[in-house]
């Protein structure tokens, strides 16, 4: 593979030789702390680590030939996360799981690790060199916001992630003076993370409106739920769950509320006592079980349906 002048140059690894697991899971935990490489097999790992300040941020990096590399719930308690690693796929692919997330990061790509939540970064046994930007956790909070933990993709388009693999590229040539290029870097990270939850915000936002017109049409059908709209919707249970969760909202309770209201015009607009039974009203308007709409019912208004009447005529009498 041809230099590329937009990525950090190979010759910042320190060369790669064979090591014993225990011996380079010692060198992994002094530069970076508690984590536990996996061979490929039952040999050696192949590989090596260095130790850089760049900009006045402390960075490792590693080169590795194995099978994974682990950060489990026992390590962190022996050794609290007080970190953010910024990680730039310098070279080759990883496989990182963490905090619900699955990816793979390929060269080029960065990815926003949290110590304080256990990992895996898989590499199946071939050769990936990365570069780890150590960000003290206070920092990284007041950079990036809470929503940094838990691990994050660094979702840049194609003119930020060409800047950001420049100026680490950069901060390599420079070493320790490379503090107007760390701030750079990590100002483009922050923007990323900004477009990428804004992003987010604006899609979610169009699939919780979406999924109210789905339920003003649909919420009559029986049997009409959780399933019926993800499907109409073209999005998986999880998805649709997590929308109406991020604006205080669930199916269920949205759904037993429009049927509700619905329930209660068609009581109030009944001409006389021989218009449509309760029965047919609270069927028509979904309730498939006539106790469960009577318990739905007083518990949304207080009263019951045949009682509806009396109750809104003293809840409008000014007098009461």
């Amino acid at each position: 593979m041809r230099p590329d002048p937009g990525m950090p140059p190979s010759r910042c690894f320190p060369p790669d030789r064979p090591s014993d697991p225990c011996a380079f899971d010692a060198a992994l935990q002094a530069v970076c702390g508690g984590f536990r490489v996996r061979p490929s097999g039952a040999g050696l790992v192949r590989g090596a680590i260095g130790r850089r300040r760049l900009g006045g941020l402390d960075a490792a990096l590693v080169s590795l030939d194995a099978d994974c590399v682990i950060r489990d719930r026992a390590m962190i308690r022996r050794d609290p996360g007080e970190h953010m690693f910024l990680i730039c796929q310098a070279e080759g692919s990883s496989r990182i799981i963490q905090g619900g997330h699955d990816i793979v990061l390929r060269r080029g790509h960065f990815y926003l690790a949290d110590a304080a939540q256990p990992s895996v970064f898989a590499y199946r046994g071939e050769r990936s060199r990365q570069i780890s930007l150590h960000l003290p956790r206070s920092e990284a909070l007041a950079r990036f916001g809470r929503a940094c933990t838990g691990g994050r993709v660094v979702r840049a388009d194609a003119g930020r992630a060409t800047a950001l693999n420049a100026i680490l590229a950069g901060m390599i040539d420079e070493g320790e003076d490379a503090c107007a290029m760390a701030e750079a870097l990590l100002t483009i990270v922050a923007a990323s993370l900004w477009a990428d939850d804004r992003g987010a915000e604006d899609q979610g936002a169009r699939l919780y409106r979406r999924a109210l017109e789905c339920l003003a049409r649909s919420a009559f059908r029986h049997g009409f739920g959780l399933d019926a709209l993800a499907a109409e919707l073209g999005a998986s249970r999880r998805q649709v769950q997590r929308v109406f969760t991020d604006h205080g909202d669930t199916v269920s309770g949205r759904l037993n509320q429009i049927r509700l209201q619905a329930a209660r015009a068609r009581l109030e607009a009944r001409a006389d006592d021989r218009a449509d039974s309760i029965a047919a009203i609270a069927h028509d308007c979904g309730f498939q079980d006539l106790s469960h709409f009577y318990r739905q019912f007083r518990r949304q208004f207080g009263t019951t349906p045949a009682g509806l009447g009396a109750t809104l005529a003293r809840s409008t009498d000014p007098s009461a």
